[in-house]
């Protein structure tokens, strides 16, 4: 997706900037800065994860109905190409749910996507997609209570294998989750995302 513009010294300062923003940008999800998330995305910032698809301003509103996730952020790499520019956060996300019951701590393994553009005001993020890698279910240890591995195992076999235990914890919450999201287990979507990113990118 992403090419020597990434590192190069041309832009470096944009690139810093856009790089504090997008991460600025999950830790005001992470710790409630509602009004200061708002004015990072333009009105028709579109916005598409596992929970939720739809504008930046519907995002937050449902934020705020979906605390306790927390990202612990890793590389984050950023191309400029004129006007607009591509951000990619590699990130861990954790948060506790229940399965069967039992509370489990959830570690989920992303890239988040953003598309980018500056205007007269600055740098405004447009887009915002999720690429999942893999997660995993930490089960927290409870008097009386055990996790049925062998029910587990027959549900997550109907689920996705890149995001199935977020999947399981979301349903349980009455959220439905899109089946079909830019994931590892199907290549096709993540290479897919990135054409149509570069595609705006250089247009």
């Amino acid at each position: 997706m992403f090419s020597e513009k990434a590192y190069s010294a041309e832009h470096a300062a944009e690139r810093q900037q856009i790089r504090e923003m997008v991460e600025f940008e999950r830790y005001c999800r992470d710790y409630g800065l509602w009004d200061e998330m708002k004015k990072i995305y333009r009105e028709d910032t579109k916005v598409k994860i596992s929970w939720f698809e739809g504008f930046g301003n519907e995002f937050v509103e449902q934020s705020k109905k979906m605390p306790g996730s927390k990202h612990k952020i890793y590389n984050t790499v950023v191309e400029v190409c004129g006007n607009k520019a591509a951000a990619e956060i590699v990130a861990q996300i954790t948060s506790r749910g229940e399965i069967q019951g039992m509370m489990v701590d959830l570690v989920s393994d992303v890239k988040l996507l953003y598309c980018l553009e500056k205007e007269s005001g600055g740098w405004k993020i447009c887009s915002i997609d999720c690429i999942y890698e893999k997660d995993n279910l930490i089960p927290l240890w409870e008097m009386g209570n055990s996790l049925g591995a062998a029910s587990v195992e027959k549900c997550a076999q109907k689920l996705r294998k890149s995001y199935m235990f977020l999947d399981m914890i979301l349903e349980g919450k009455g959220k439905a989750v899109n089946g079909e999201l830019p994931g590892e287990d199907r290549p096709d979507t993540v290479s897919g995302l990135y054409e149509k990113c570069r595609t705006w990118l250089e247009t």
